[in-house]
This record gives structure tokens, C-alpha cells and sequence, in this order.
């Protein structure tokens, strides 16, 4: 997306200045209204384009290790540029450490740390920004920081378990044809056995036999091939799932059979976790609600979400955006407004984060319905390879 520099206004008529990441002057000037800014000037910035300038967001572990020691700093009352250089001398990535130094220069240039990351929305998403800007308005940076400590661990956890996941899914795609090709030259080494041999006559039954049971293996075979193949969709959605190239497949029709509920327990889980850290740094509902939907990367909840944020811009509730912005169900709906009443909505996000968590990893009814049918048919033609095989042997 390209760049905009902004000047601006508050509701208190207080000069501001930052830049914003988004497709168009109009999208900017409309998003920067919803924050309660009045734009007074927006003009487009040109990106500096080549390999040490890369345009996607610092990795979740990069973002756990600043934040921790971000956090370090502030809580000893130590300079924040002091923990940024530490940072800068430790991490491996030269992309890291520029910008990383960039940070540490505007800091010693009396600048703050909101409008320092606002230099940078490639890097940092408006989530990150704006969990800042509330803690500095509170004055409670630390509480702020360790709760962006622990959903950045959090994210970088799961970022990690993906690949593992993917590692492990490439091998087995692997292996699954060389066991083919294995399995295949026994085949024709038994066909050609008897022939070779001169005793075909008193090994047909015994050729016929395992040739079935050969046919059998080769059905789960394919058993195994369509699982991997379905496990892998799942984890190149959610390795990928920031990536513009693999968005489409959230709005589009095809995926409601890929993905199904699996896709959707993975999107609400970050969406929790996304609320209950703006939550928790005093976000208003409808800004918190729009800021969670574009980090969780839902091009229909970031529809639903744009469309009814000036609707909602007059909600107190959390729970009143939610059934406002129309994209959530009954339950949830009712379950984040106990928790209001009860004065727990941060720690109820997180458990209903949890339990999306675990519900992602349960068996789906349309997956294991088309998994089980494709298996059953392959395992089903292997034995009937298998029966005519030893009918033909007895005759």
C-alpha cells in the first residue's frame, strides 16, 4: 500500500502530524476521520523500493523481542532509545537494525514513541500504534507493553507451530511418492517373477494375493495423500494468511469447503486476542473493533467492520459494536456482554481466544466426511482387487 504524510487536528484542536498506510488519499482521510482527527492536509509519499526496503511487517518474534525490551526499559525508568540500542546490537537482520536505529534517532529527537512507529506503518501494523497511543494518553506504558508482550509471544508461537507444521507437511509429500514408487516396483517385480521363474502355474495364487494386498496398501496410500493434502491447506492458510495473494480465499465461496469452520476458529481466535489487548488499553469500542478485523486480515470483517464503524461510532458498548458491525453470532454477542456487566471483558476475550484455540484443532464434520468417503472408495477398490484376485486363483 502506498504512503500518506497527514497533518491533522484532534478533538481538542491540537496540531498532530503521521503518516498512514492505505490504497488511497480517500481511504486515509476517511480512516484518520474515524480516529477523530480533522485532516487539514494529506500528500502521497514515495517508498524507497529495493531489497533492504521490504514492504511486509516485522516477524512476531522481532516484535516479542522489541516489545520485551521496550517494557525493560520502562518499567526501570530507564530511556527508551536505551533498550532500542541493546536491540539493534543483538538482532541478525539488517532490515531489523535500520530500523531499529531509525526508531532510536527520533527518540533522542524529543519525539514520542506513537509518532516515532507512525514513521513506520510498513513495519508496525495500527493495532501496535494504536495500544501505544492509548497507553501514552494513560500514562500506563507498562501495563500496555507487558500485554503487547504476551500477545506477540502468543502469535510468534503459533507463527512458529505453522511452519513446523508446514516442515513436516513437505516431507510427508515427499515420502508419500517414493513409498508409491517402492510399492510399484515390488508390483512388477512380482509379475515378473513367474514369468522369469517358469512358475507362474504354482505361484498365481500366492501373485494374486499380494497383488490385492498391494492394491489395499495403495488405498491408503491415497488416504494419506488427501489427508496431507487437506491438512495442507490449512497450514499455507494460516502461514500465510497476512499475505494479499491468499486474502481472496476468505470472501470467496471455494474456501468454505477448504478451510470451513478450521479457517474460522483460527480468525476469531486472533480477533479475541486483538480486542482484548485494545480493550484493556482503553480503546473505544468502535475504533477497537476496526483496528482488531484489518490486523486479523478478514476482508469480510474488515467490510463489515468499515461499513458500520460511523454507525457505531456512538456505542459505549463492546457488545453493542459487536451486533452492530452484524458478523457475529448470538452467543458470542451475549458472552462478551456478561462480561462487561461483570467487569471481565478482557479476561473473557481471552478465554474465548483459548477456546477457539482448542476448538480449531477438533475433527470437522465436512472434512471428515469427504476424507472417510475418498478413502473408503480407494481402501473399497484395493479389495475388490484383492477378492477377484483370489476367485481367479481358485479357478
Amino acid at each position: 500500500m502506498p504512503l500518506y504524510t497527514y497533518k491533522a487536528e484532534d478533538h481538542d484542536g491540537a496540531a498532530c502530524a503521521g503518516m498512514v498506510a492505505e490504497k488511497s488519499a480517500g481511504r486515509a482521510q476517511f480512516h484518520l476521520g474515524e480516529r477523530g482527527l480533522r485532516v487539514t492536509a494529506i500528500e502521497k509519499r514515495e517508498r524507497p523500493k529495493g531489497p533492504l526496503h521490504p514492504r511486509k511487517p516485522f516477524p512476531w518474534q522481532m516484535l516479542e523481542a522489541l516489545n520485551r525490551q521496550l517494557l525493560a526499559a520502562a518499567e526501570h525508568g530507564l530511556p527508551l532509545g536505551d533498550g532500542l540500542d541493546a536491540l539493534a546490537r543483538e538482532s541478525k537482520s539488517r532490515r531489523c537494525r535500520r530500523v531499529i536505529r531509525a526508531l532510536r534517532a527520533e527518540l533522542d529527537a524529543d519525539g514520542t514513541l506513537l509518532e516515532t512507529l507512525d514513521l513506520y506503518p510498513e513495519n508496525f501494523a495500527p493495532i501496535y500504534a494504536k495500544a501505544v497511543q492509548a497507553a501514552e494518553q494513560t500514562s500506563d506504558l507498562p501495563r500496555v507493553l507487558e500485554q503487547l508482550v504476551a500477545f506477540s509471544s502468543r502469535m510468534a508461537e503459533k507463527e512458529q507451530d505453522a511452519r513446523r507444521r508446514l516442515r513436516r507437511l513437505v516431507l510427508c509429500l515427499l515420502m508419500l511418492p517414493l513409498i508409491g514408487v517402492l510399492l510399484r516396483g515390488i508390483a512388477v517385480t512380482l509379475t515378473l517373477m513367474p514369468m522369469l521363474l517358469t512358475l507362474h502355474a504354482a505361484l498365481t495364487l500366492p501373485f494374486l494375493v499380494v497383488r490385492g494386498f498391494l492394491s489395499v496398501i495403495g488405498g491408503i496410500r491415497g488416504f494419506a495423500a488427501l489427508l496431507a493434502f487437506l491438512f495442507g491447506l490449512f497450514c499455507i492458510g494460516e502461514l500465510l494468511k497476512r499475505n494479499d495473494s491468499v486474502l481472496w480465499w476468505d470472501s470467496s465461496r471455494p474456501r468454505a469447503f477448504f478451510y470451513g469452520r478450521l479457517h474460522v476458529a483460527g480468525i476469531m481466535e486472533h480477533l479475541c486476542r486483538c480486542l482484548a489487548l485494545l480493550v484493556d488499553a482503553k480503546v473505544p469500542p468502535a475504533e477497537a473493533l476496526h483496528l482488531a478485523s484489518g490486523a486479523v486480515g478478514s476482508p469480510i470483517l474488515r467490510k463489515a467492520t468499515l461499513d458500520t464503524s460511523m454507525v457505531a461510532l456512538g456505542k459505549t458498548s463492546i457488545a453493542e459494536t459487536l451486533r452492530t458491525a452484524g458478523r457475529f453470532g448470538l452467543a458470542f454477542c451475549w458472552m462478551v456482554e456478561q462480561g462487561e456487566k461483570h467487569g471481565n471483558t478482557v479476561e473473557l476475550l481471552r478465554r474465548l481466544a483459548e477456546r477457539y484455540r482448542r476448538r480449531s484443532w477438533r475433527p470437522l464434520r465436512p472434512h471428515w466426511l469427504a476424507t472417510v468417503t475418498a478413502s473408503l472408495v480407494l481402501v473399497l477398490y484395493g479389495t475388490i482387487l484383492f477378492v477377484v484376485g483370489v476367485m481367479a486363483g481358485l479357478d
